[in-house]
């Protein structure tokens, strides 16, 4: 998943005609920094360090998903279920990077690894993939 990835994000009744840039690097998403949480969180407090952390989990997988493996990301601190799965998958003939909420499991981008490809197909989802997820 490591590098620069393009999309153009989508939802239920919303499609962006602006590109997005997401870079994945070893310990980071984003803007985020993936970090490795204990249960209890050993006595780490919610600063402004810690608001940009978040705890992973690999993989993580739907049914009926094309046996994609995802990696679930979720907010150091946070009451709810707030964050994000990205996942590997071939589509048009491309590797593309799949994203989904994790409040209802639904695609929202379809990332590409290139500009220009964003621009001919991003705000689309593969038809076969179901648009929310089943656990």
């Amino acid at each position: 998943m490591r590098g620069t990835w393009y999309g153009k994000a989508f939802d239920i009744n919303y499609k962006s005609n602006t590109i997005d840039k997401l870079r994945v690097k070893v310990h980071k998403i984003g803007s985020d920094e993936l970090h490795r949480q204990d249960s209890n969180a050993k006595g780490i407090k919610n600063t402004k360090q810690t608001r940009n952390w978040v705890k992973a989990f690999y993989p993580v997988t739907f049914k009926k998903d094309k046996n994609i493996k995802y990696i679930s990301t979720f907010p150091w601190f946070s009451p709810v279920a707030s964050g994000r799965s990205l996942g590997l998958y071939h589509y048009k003939g491309h590797r593309v990077l799949i994203e989904r909420t994790l409040s209802s499991y639904r695609i929202t981008n379809v990332y590409w690894r290139s500009a220009k490809l964003a621009r001919m197909y991003g705000g689309t989802k593969p038809k076969e993939l179901k648009t929310f997820a089943q656990w």
